[in-house]
């Protein structure tokens, strides 16, 4: 049944997850057409769309993103609703999520409920998720924060339950991911409306008052061209994270004195290069920047992890092939446990960051276990997490912004085991000093700008920084 729109959204689900974009896309367009009141289409094709290293006109993307609103909006009857005015009173926020639970959306969510100011703001949390594990019941023991259990409730009564707690701002924390509520914030369910933490870029929802990231995600003149938010830069970081206490301690014993002790492919004294990203971020461009690297360290090797076995990872040894890449050089794991996730750092030396959409929470994991890692910084907000984490950290040196000097970068600190001995003994005490796991600092930030956006201070348009 080529025309049943719900296989051809679950087929572009499918797809995505072996690796396959460019094909995701035209199944999600294809449910799209099947069924142009799809949002679940409509949202499929924007998500993929900020994988593909192709380039796409500004004019293609802002005009994807405005069909999902159109058809988020569609049924909707969207209203003003009163703002709050009582500067003396406490301010109530709203949490919409499928992803409190073990996500990585709690990562970066705990830190801000633990943190809030339970005197100065009242906290709601909406779970739209029907999973309760041990991640979601912590959650849940953060005292002061009333929850509600919401994934049985349409768009209008997740709205009118939304309503009657008299939210003042409504934050969602899934954009175009998956299980989203787009439909919810294209009809305003509250005064005031803003993406955060669970996708890196423009949510497309006209209703959506705000983008909130901060000065090194969004890059002035490029980002802001078809966003429909206004951009709301925090003065620090957009994440704030909370370590996994699965992580441990740093061991790699023989690794941080520039002599190793074994390697990805089961010889010695070579650099371990690893990137342990999901497969979608891999790509011809990022594996071409690779095999540059690998031919400037004849004796590297390359450690791949999250790559399920059959197409998907087919399609990689495609793409390592005609990278010239040596088989014997790599090792492809499938998706692994945390617990062997961390362990893998004590064998991998340098962290390669994918782009043109980087990683995030990976990225915080491999540099919490010591590990340093190079990004190449482009021009939209998923490509540029891994800048905005190094720079929080004064590691800009780490930091490309074009190909050429991504590779410079990689092969410069493989040839400097020193510099990658004292990256590994600091990385963990520069973060624990940095504002990257400060969740008081990130709390204040965010609860004086949403103040500030409530009593008019901050215009709808253009960009503005808390």
């Amino acid at each position: 049944a080529p025309g049943l729109a719900q296989a051809q959204v679950s087929l572009s689900s499918v797809l995505k997850d072996l690796g396959f974009i460019a094909q995701a896309r035209a199944a999600a367009a294809a449910a799209l057409q099947a069924d142009p009141a799809s949002a679940m289409a409509a949202s499929n094709r924007v998500l993929f769309g900020a994988y593909l290293p192709e380039e796409r006109t500004l004019a293609e993307v802002k005009a994807e993103f405005q069909q999902l609103d159109a058809v988020c909006r569609q049924g909707a009857s969207p209203r003003e609703r009163p703002r709050w005015t009582d500067a003396a009173s406490r301010l109530r926020l709203g949490y919409v999520s499928a992803d409190f639970r073990d996500h990585t959306v709690a990562y970066f969510i705990e830190p801000l409920l633990e943190a809030h100011d339970r005197l100065s703001v009242e906290v709601h949390c909406y779970d739209c998720s029907t999973v309760r594990d041990a991640t979601s019941e912590r959650l849940r023991t953060w005292p002061g924060i009333t929850w509600h259990d919401c994934s049985a409730l349409d768009t209008q009564a997740l709205a009118a339950r939304i309503e009657s707690d008299r939210i003042d701002v409504l934050v969602d924390l899934m954009g175009n991911t998956a299980d989203n509520r787009l439909s919810l914030f294209a009809q305003r369910a509250a005064p005031v409306q803003a993406s955060w933490i669970g996708w890196p870029d423009t949510s497309g929802i006209g209703a959506m008052d705000y983008l909130i990231g901060d000065r090194h995600v969004f890059d002035p003149g490029q980002f802001d061209q078809y966003v429909s938010e206004t951009l709301l830069a925090l003065p620090d970081t957009w994440l704030c994270y909370r370590p996994d206490v699965r992580a441990g301690t740093l061991r790699r014993v023989g690794r941080d004195t520039g002599s190793c002790a074994g390697n990805a492919t089961g010889g010695s004294d070579t650099v371990v290069l690893g990137s342990l990203n999901a497969v979608y971020k891999l790509n011809p461009p990022t594996i071409a920047a690779w095999a540059e690297v690998m031919r400037q360290l004849p004796s590297s090797s390359l450690w791949l992890a999250g790559v399920p076995a059959g197409q998907a990872r087919e399609r990689v040894t495609t793409m390592l092939a005609a990278a010239r890449i040596d088989a014997a050089r790599v090792r492809i794991d499938g998706p692994l446990s945390i617990e062997a996730f961390f362990a893998a750092h004590e064998t991998i030396d340098i962290a390669l960051d994918p782009f043109p959409f980087n990683g995030g929470t990976t990225t915080f994991h491999s540099l919490w276990m010591g590990v340093p890692v190079v990004t190449l910084a482009g021009p939209r907000f998923a490509g540029r997490m891994g800048c905005s984490i190094l720079r929080n950290l004064a590691l800009d040196e780490l930091v490309a912004y074009d190909s050429a000097s991504y590779v410079d970068k990689v092969v410069e600190l493989a040839g400097d085991p020193a510099a990658r001995a004292a990256l590994h003994r600091s990385l963990r005490d520069r973060i624990q000093a940095s504002p990257l796991v400060d969740g008081p600092r990130q709390a204040r930030a965010v609860e004086a700008a949403f103040r500030r956006i409530c009593s008019g201070d901050y215009r709808r348009g253009g960009s503005s920084e808390a």
